[in-house]
């Protein structure tokens, strides 16, 4: 699980159908993303820091736990 990417997205009071919408995919499967059941694509993850400037990839998609 990404449990920072999921922090920040909390943080920052995004809607997880926001971010799903800027990536082409549904909520479920950015769910799936998130709790690391499925692999984020580069591009996604391109598309995902644009809304976290300042903080880093590894940071952000450190994975923890299973």
């Amino acid at each position: 699980m990404y449990h920072n990417l999921k922090a920040e997205i909390v943080r920052k009071g995004l809607k997880l159908q926001d971010i799903a919408d800027k990536l082409s995919i549904s909520k479920n499967t950015l769910n799936r993303r998130i709790s690391g059941k499925s692999d984020f694509t580069f591009s996604e993850v391109i598309k995902i820091m644009e809304f976290f400037p300042g903080l880093s990839a590894d940071y952000l998609f450190q994975r923890k736990g299973g």
